[in-house]
């Protein structure tokens, strides 16, 4: 449990030491309609740090997302929120990783976010891979979400 909040990257930290294989992550926010099992077939089959599924549907506002340039199977490219959106390409936030991921996270007490800090740089590094997906999912965080579902 967090005592205090340092970001995405330093919340997933805080299980360092007990991921010993590759793991699932996801927010709990999310309504989805995805093949878990697929993606981690895919990602094993990869190689990657981690996988992160791509939406590459028409059904989904591109504001305050996270857009992702893609080369084949890599990202070469994760914006947290741009000014400009490039691609419609949207991270979801839902995917796989292996543990080494935790060496992209510092062990200090610094601020540290997947989404603005350990994405971008395994994207830098080619060790991001995008499963494209164009089916249903929603970001909830209201009664009008919950409604629309």
């Amino acid at each position: 449990e967090e005592t205090r909040h340092f970001g995405s990257a330093k919340t997933l930290a805080l299980l360092r030491d007990e991921l010993r294989n590759t793991f699932l992550f996801l927010p709990v926010d999310h309504y989805f309609e995805l093949d878990l099992r697929a993606i981690e077939h895919y990602h094993l089959q990869h190689k990657g740090t981690a996988t992160l599924v791509v939406y590459s549907g028409v059904q989904h506002e591109w504001k305050k997302s996270s857009i992702v340039k893609l080369e084949g199977n890599n990202i070469t490219e994760y914006t947290e929120s741009p000014k400009y959106v490039k691609t419609h390409l949207t991270s979801i936030f839902i995917g796989f990783a292996e543990p080494d991921i935790f060496n992209f996270i510092p062990k200090s007490d610094v601020s540290y976010s997947l989404q603005k800090d350990v994405f971008p740089e395994l994207a830098k590094q080619k060790k991001l891979i995008g499963y494209l997906f164009s089916g249903n999912w929603k970001n909830v965080h209201s009664k009008e979400d919950i409604k629309e579902l």
